[in-house]
């Protein structure tokens, strides 16, 4: 049966091959494509064969036999063709006799019975085989079946034959390329060709007859076909070539496949098996529109018998499929938002193949033969021999869950019976639902109470549940969804709006959401339930508009009311004067916050509404006909939807049962002896690993197997001892393969993959293991146990799967790197000791590290994949990061240190990948960067040293600085960690103002460091003050820095003031970093500090780096002012310890330095500061501060004198400036000259008499 999405057996695709020059189509799609081409021409011509004049004349069954028997020969022939092209067979189509298939075409063409159309058809067809090379010179029977071919022409006795192959010509394009951007415009013009709906007329004989419009269509088809055959699964990895699948190409096949000739029909249903086999991934609501509004309709006979057994024929096409089964009950039939397409098929084959007449008719015997092939499938996909006990099979809902949008987690792989559980459980769910529905219609109340019985909602029922159950459940009356959406009650309003919060109106217009949402409840009749319905669609409507039309969301409201009074107006036969368009339009005037609507918008409103009404009174719960309103929705709904389960299994890999290293119920021992005595494990094991080495680019899930085998190997100690050591070197131990004693027994195996030996060296190798019964047992003499296991091992050759995992294709590499992360995080393993865990946890990294260097090339394109991985593996419950994390932080740090220097052109994707997931494993556990710290420091300090130039990201300089100054807190990292930071600043090549906040903080790390040298930390303050420099060149070069990828020498205002702001802040950041270097505990460090922030703001002016007056006060706030409070505050708290007299003069002199640097910066940028609006209160916070630290209490550390001497000095400094550049003046109303001339008396009287004399 079905697995789960997650697996190897059910990807998303067949693999890829990889060849010398790049990647070509997988065979066996290629295979698929010619299938599906066989069947469209034998559906054409089964078509054209059984044209009648009259596709709509009834014809007893009788009558229609005998026409028939003239073909029957000829139709039997097709069929039988038919019926063979899907099956499952050894060889490729080229291997193949083609007189197979060649010669029901043939046989068309030489027959005098068949109508001329049909001749030309299968000449066409026979011509579309030669040209895409179905077989060639070395297919069997070539000769021959070219020698027939001839014959079938020559006998040809039509003389004339119609446009019916003209199309087929055109369809063979030329195989030169013109680009993505072209393919989009035909495949747009092959769609809008659909457009031309063929008219029926009436000929003289009274028949009807299609136009030759038809033929436009047929025309457009056959090329659509073609592309869809030659294209594939590559056009799912074209955005819009799949958007217009996905919308205009679907929609033309519904609507016009309820209408058309046999023919057209035939091929509507060929193009979309078609797209079925390669592109239904993508086509889930696609697909359950087209059996529903097509199949289900025209194959119950509502178009005429003609056209219903096209429609059976094509249905059975589609269950010819091996997959088609089981693909429609797990994605539709268990689906609670989906129909029941798997049912609804099964009820219509058993309808047209119950036996009516007799004899029996075509569609009754192709029903019957559709029921045939739909079991003859499920009993090919039952893998038990005898079926289980009932018990097996019950299922129970044993709590209350929001199931309607459910998904099954694939990154939660719990295996294949898990998903089984999750598709049986919604299965249940979806048939409770469809019961309780049952109920409510009879009685609410009894619907509610079977719901909550259930578990389908929680006891009491909330809003969302109940939203959900009346918005998506089938069968349910839409009278009794309308009165209970309509009711004033709480609950019910409640209900309401989660209704409506369920339809997603981003992108419609106004007629389309109302339509779409009028659909799936009958609109009450009372004015107020109207109301309350329009005004919550109206407010959802209003949250989601992409047009900003409606300036509140009544305006939306009124309008949404008056579409529904003009609705009732035109299209009521009882109201006999209609509302015009001008009506409308005044009737809507100034709704719109007191302005009007724009005119064209209410025009287009009222004639949609005029041209097709709104059905708000529908009470079927099937819709029959396709509405563009309905269309609109499925397309937005296929956006969100849950994508199409391909259930394409193919059990690849079971070999792995067959090593029994995976037994769960097998003690250790009894897993030794078994691999080490019987043969059957290990050349099963053998095998694997071939298998995956040669052919790995096909394994997908299978990879969390192999992987699993390898760990049990190595736990066993079945591995070398070279190949499990923790030196980081596994790369060079993995790889070469010691020449084995047994060669004659394994055949060695040669490295790449491509070559036709591949396959014969596979088919030898099983065949040798069906005939070792001879050798067998002289295997296991030879030798003792742990050299014959050491034998397969090396044959294995294990790590050539990683060292040469750059040819895999990116699928296939994804699940790799996710099967050894998810090992490397403990899912799935069982450890019994600490020592076991952290050895497979470093075993499984070492691979990654191989994995991660052999794609260095491709770096961006899959480590995305494996950072989501880390991400998932970190949020699992019960997960301990080390020693994942611990292993983790080493391994990313040599993948990057091989990755940002090994780069001809920086990829600046890598590089923030890279750094991503490094910082994910740091913050897992930050304790790793202690115990890992030397190898940490010793890659960063060699990419800095060494390799600077490579970093070209914000994120890389902060990952690589942040850890550089974490880790060299050490002793045993602190010199070779500050020898590079001290390059780095001393150099300055290498600095740019996307790293210098980062540079800055790194350093104040090393300066502030307890350990740290006093003339080191010295050092690092002064190259800190320095770097003032580098902001000033680059103010001045309009930032063209190393580090910028371009040069911006913009002169607009903008521009200037957005560099003079970056130049502030950055210069900000390098003020507030030497501010908290200046509360250290070292009195010299603490002084330096001091001194070099004055240097910076003397570098600064002297550099004129424009702060402006609100870039002056913000380094006074926030530097200056912030460092003299902290600094006095921590004198005061020493001057109250007992036994602190020391720490308080120390704190102290910091202090009066302080002071006298707020001095000497106010007197620097006076000028500037005196232009700002807040310079009053600016300088009120510097009276306050010289107040503060005059007056403090700080006796008892016996230096009270020294700010009592220093304040007043520098109060009058500051003050004389200020008169001498016109600051302070004395005149009369003067604020400042009058606050000053206060503040001053209290301050210091001293300057008050000096400086202002009465």
């Amino acid at each position: 049966m079905a697995r789960t999405p997650a697996s190897d057996d059910d990807d998303d695709g067949p693999p890829t091959y990889t060849v010398a020059r790049g990647t070509r189509r997988d065979p066996r799609l290629k295979d698929l494509g010619i299938s599906c081409m066989l069947n469209t021409e034998v559906a054409a011509l089964l078509a054209v064969i059984r044209r009648r004049p009259d596709p709509y004349a009834y014809l007893p069954p009788a009558v229609a036999a005998a026409e028939e028997a003239v073909f029957a020969g000829l139709i039997q022939s097709l069929k039988s063709l038919r019926a063979l092209l899907f099956q499952p067979r050894h060889g490729a189509w080229r291997c193949s006799d083609p007189s197979m298939y060649l010669s029901p075409f043939l046989d068309v063409v030489q027959s005098e019975e068949v109508p001329p159309a049909a001749t030309g058809v299968a000449l066409s067809s026979v011509l579309k085989i030669l040209r895409i090379d179905v077989f060639d010179e070395c297919s069997p029977g070539a000769r021959d079946a070219i020698q027939a071919i001839l014959t079938a022409v020559t006998n040809c006795r039509i003389e004339r034959i119609a446009d019916a192959g003209a199309e087929e010509d055109m369809s063979v394009t030329s195989a030169a390329g013109f680009g993505a951007r072209c393919m989009v415009d035909v495949f747009n013009f092959l769609c809008s060709l659909l457009l031309n709906a063929p008219d029926m007329v009436m000929t003289p004989e009274g028949h009807g007859a299609f136009t030759s419009e038809e033929d436009v269509q047929l025309f457009a088809l056959v090329l659509l076909n073609s592309a869809v055959e030659l294209g594939g699964e590559a056009i799912g990895k074209h955005p819009k070539l799949l958007r217009l699948i996905q919308d205009d190409l679907f929609y033309h096949l519904i609507y016009y496949a309820t209408e058309c000739s046999p023919l057209v029909l035939s091929m509507i249903c060929s193009t979309v098996l078609n797209l079925y086999n390669f592109l239904r991934r993508f086509l889930k609501l696609q697909l359950e529109a087209f059996f529903m509004y097509v199949i289900l309709r025209v194959g119950g006979g509502a178009s005429g018998l003609q056209l219903q057994e096209v429609a059976i024929e094509g249905l059975i096409s589609f269950c010819r499929q091996p997959t088609f089964v089981i693909e429609m009950y797990v994605n539709y039939d268990c689906d609670p938002l989906m129909r029941n397409v798997y049912e609804e098929v099964g009820k219509l084959l058993c309808k047209a193949a119950y036996p009516l007449s007799n004899p029996m008719t075509t569609v009754q015997l192709q029903a019957f033969e559709g029921l045939v092939n739909m079991i003859t499938t499920i009993a090919d996909n039952v893998e038990v021999e005898k079926a289980p006990d009932q018990e097996a099979y019950n299922v129970e809902i044993s709590e209350y869950r929001l199931f309607w949008l459910e998904r099954w987690d694939s990154s939660d792989d719990h295996g294949h019976e898990t998903w089984v559980d999750f598709v049986r459980k919604r299965k249940l769910k979806k048939k409770k639902v469809a019961i309780a529905a049952n109920h409510y219609n009879r009685d609410e109340k009894k619907g509610v109470e079977f719901l909550k019985l259930c578990h389908l909602v929680p006891t009491p029922p909330d809003a969302k549940s109940m939203a959900y159950f009346l918005r998506y459940s089938p069968g349910l009356d839409k009278v009794k969804i309308g009165e209970f959406l309509g009711d004033p009650d709480e609950f019910n309003l409640k209900v309401l709006k989660e209704f409506t919060d369920t339809f997603d109106f981003t992108g419609s217009i106004l007629d389309t959401a109302l339509r779409t949402y009028l659909e799936t409840f009958r609109l009450p009749g009372e004015s107020q339930k109207i109301q309350r319905v329009l005004e919550h669609f109206s407010e959802r409507f209003y949250e989601q508009q992409t047009q900003e039309v409606f300036a509140t969301k009544d305006a939306a409201f009124i309008l949404c009311y008056s579409v529904i009074m003009l609705n009732t107006d035109l299209h009521n036969p009882q109201v006999k004067k209609k509302m015009s368009e001008d009506d409308f339009i005044r009737n809507n005037r100034a709704i719109n916050s007191g302005k009007d609507l724009p005119r064209e918008y209410l025009s287009e409103l009222f004639h949609s509404i005029a041209v097709n009404a709104i059905t708000m009174f529908s009470q079927g719960a099937t819709n029959v006909e396709m509405t563009t309103s309905r269309w609109a929705d499925i397309v937005k709904r296929s956006r969100s939807i849950e994508p199409f389960t391909p259930c394409d299994f193919k059990h690849k890999l079971s070999l792995c049962k067959f090593t029994t290293l995976l037994n769960p119920y097998a003690t250790t021992e009894e897993t030794i002896f078994t691999f080490s005595n019987e043969l059957k494990p290990r050349m099963a094991t053998l095998a694997l690993f071939t298998i995956a080495n040669r052919f790995g680019e096909s394994v997908r899930g299978a990879w969390k197997n192999i992987v699993d085998c390898l760990l049990k190997l190595k736990r066993l100690r079945l591995l070398p001892q070279s190949m499990v050591e923790q030196d980081g070197s596994v790369s060079s131990r993995l790889g070469p393969r010691p020449k084995s004693d047994s060669a004659a027994i394994f055949p060695s195996s040669h490295r790449g993959a491509g070559t036709s030996r591949h396959v014969s060296g596979m088919i030898g190798r099983f065949s040798q293991f069906l005939s070792l019964d001879g050798c067998g047992e002289s295997l296991l003499c030879v030798g003792n146990e742990f050299e014959n296991n050491l034998k397969i091992i090396q044959q294995c050759q294990i790590g050539s799967m990683f060292t040469e995992s750059g040819k895999l294709p990116d699928e296939s590499l994804q699940n790799l790197g996710r099967a050894l992360i998810f090992a490397a995080g403990g899912k799935g393993q069982k450890f019994s000791t600490p020592i076991e865990e952290e050895e497979t946890v470093g075993f499984c990294w070492d691979l990654i590290l191989l994995v991660s260097l052999a794609n260095l090339q491709r770096f961006a394109s899959f480590w995305q994949h494996m950072h989501d991985c880390f991400t998932a593996v970190s949020m699992l419950p019960l997960f301990s990061p080390c020693p994942f994390a611990e292993k983790a932080i080493v391994v990313l740090f040599k993948v990057a240190v091989k990755l940002l220097p090994g780069q001809a052109t920086p990829d600046r994707l890598a590089e923030e990948l890279i750094c991503k997931s490094i910082n994910l494993m740091w913050k897992l556990d930050k304790e790793i960067l202690d115990t890992c710290c030397e190898g940490i420091s010793e890659c960063i300090v060699k990419l800095i040293m060494e390799h600077a130039g490579s970093v070209q990201t914000p994120l890389g300089w902060k990952t690589l600085l942040h850890l550089l100054s974490v880790t060299g807190r050490h002793p045993e990292t602190f010199d070779q960690s500050v020898a590079a930071m001290i390059k780095l600043m001393s150099d300055g090549a290498h600095i740019s103002r996307f790293n210098y906040a980062a540079c800055i903080e790194a350093a104040f790390g090393f300066a502030a460091l307890k350990i740290s040298p006093l003339e080191i930390s010295t050092k690092i303050l002064e190259l800190m003050a320095e770097s003032v420099n580098w902001l000033v060149q680059w103010h001045k070069s309009g930032y063209s820095d190393p580090g910028s990828s371009s040069s911006n020498s913009s002169s607009s205002v903008e521009d200037a003031s957005r560099m003079g702001n970056l130049a502030t802040n950055m210069f900000i950041k390098l003020a507030e970093t030497l501010r908290k270097t200046s509360l250290v505990r070292r009195e010299e460090i603490r002084n330096q500090a001091v001194t070099d922030l004055g240097r910076s703001f003397s570098l600064a002016a002297a550099g004129d780096l424009d702060f402006g007056p609100a870039g002056c006060l913000a380094c006074f706030n926030l530097v200056i002012f912030a460092m003299v409070d902290d600094l006095h505050e921590k004198t005061l708290e020493y001057s109250r310890r007992e036994g602190a007299e020391r720490e308080t003069r120390s704190m102290e002199g910091t202090l009066a330095a302080a002071t006298e640097l707020l001095a000497d910066v106010f007197v620097l940028f006076l000028g500037t500061l005196a232009q700002g609006p807040g310079f009053r209160t600016f300088w009120l916070g510097v009276l306050r501060r010289m107040d503060t630290c005059i007056k403090s209490d700080l006796a008892a550390g016996g230096g009270a004198g020294v700010m009592q001497e220093l304040v007043p000095r520098m109060l009058k400094r500051m003050i004389v400036e200020m008169k001498n550049k016109e600051v302070l003046v004395q005149r009369e109303g003067d604020e400042l000259w009058e606050i000053t001339y206060i503040q001053i008396q209290w301050i210091a009287p001293a300057v008050k008499e000096e400086l202002f004399p009465e």
